[in-house]
C-alpha cells in the first residue's frame, strides 16, 4: 500500500517536472504534440503553413520529419548536439533545404558540457547524470558537447 503510494505520487511529480520543463507539452506521442502544434497555430496565423519550428533535442529527427510531414513549407531548425545522431539526422535531411541542422544542444549559457546517456545516441540523453538505475539504465556513457544559449542564436 505505501509503495503503491509512493509510486503514484513519483509518477505525478515526474509529469508535473515534464511539464514545467516543455517536455512533450502533455503528449504522449509525437502525433499527439504535431496534432497539439497544428491547433495552437491554427489559432495564432490563418491560412499560412509558413512557419519557422524548432527541434532541440532532435535525436534521430523523427519529430522534425512529423513537422515536416504536417507542415510542408515550414523552415525547420534541429539542435542535436550527439556525434552519433548528428550523422543520422544530416543523412536523414540531406536533400531538405528548409531544415538546418546545428550540432550544439541547448543550455541557459555558451559552454562545454557533458551529455550522459545510457548508450551512444539514446534519446534519453541528457546534461544531468540521470538516476535510473532502478529500471536497470545506468547515465554511464559520456560526451563532451557544445551548448548555446537559444536566444543567441
Amino acid at each position: 500500500m505505501i509503495s503503491s503510494t509512493i509510486y503514484k505520487l513519483a509518477r505525478i511529480t515526474e509529469r508535473t517536472g515534464a511539464f514545467f520543463q516543455g517536455k512533450g507539452y502533455g503528449s504522449k506521442s509525437i502525433t499527439q504534440e504535431i496534432s497539439m502544434v497544428e491547433k495552437l497555430l491554427r489559432h495564432s496565423r490563418q491560412n499560412s503553413q509558413n512557419f519557422l519550428m524548432i527541434d532541440i533535442g532532435g535525436n534521430v529527427g523523427n519529430y522534425a520529419s512529423a513537422l515536416r510531414e504536417k507542415f510542408k513549407e515550414a523552415e525547420i531548425h534541429i539542435f542535436e548536439p550527439s556525434t552519433v545522431n548528428l550523422k543520422k539526422i544530416t543523412d536523414r535531411f540531406s536533400n531538405d533545404n528548409q531544415i538546418f541542422v546545428n550540432p550544439v544542444g541547448v543550455s541557459d549559457a555558451d559552454r562545454a558540457e557533458t551529455l550522459y546517456s545510457n548508450k551512444p545516441g539514446s534519446g534519453l540523453s541528457s546534461l544531468s547524470k540521470r538516476r535510473l538505475e532502478h529500471h536497470n539504465v545506468s547515465f554511464d556513457v559520456t560526451e563532451e558537447i557544445k551548448v548555446i544559449r537559444f536566444d543567441g542564436y
